[in-house]
């Protein structure tokens, strides 16, 4: 919507939404790479949104493999890796 330079600043500032939103942008874009850096530092802290976003784009982008190996350690921990502040 004519917002892009916006959010990409936003998600620099680290507002998830924006953070989330970018890399979706940068992965329809081909730039694969650029958008999980934008999603590491999140991912990096155990939250589960943060992982689930970045298991959700690497299934899109046919790296399914990759996708349930992040996710894996929350299936195994059940309900604890949830509660973080997941859904």
């Amino acid at each position: 919507m004519g917002h892009t330079e916006e959010v990409e600043f936003q998600a620099g500032c680290g507002e998830w939404f924006c953070a989330r939103e970018w890399a979706r942008l940068l992965g329809d874009r081909g730039r694969q790479a650029e958008a999980s850096e934008v999603l590491a530092p999140y991912v990096a802290t155990g939250w589960w949104p943060a992982a689930q976003a970045q298991a959700e784009l690497l299934e899109s982008w046919g790296r399914a493999e990759e996708a349930i190996a992040l996710t894996r350690p929350y299936a195994e921990a059940g309900g604890r890796a949830r509660s973080r502040g997941g859904r």
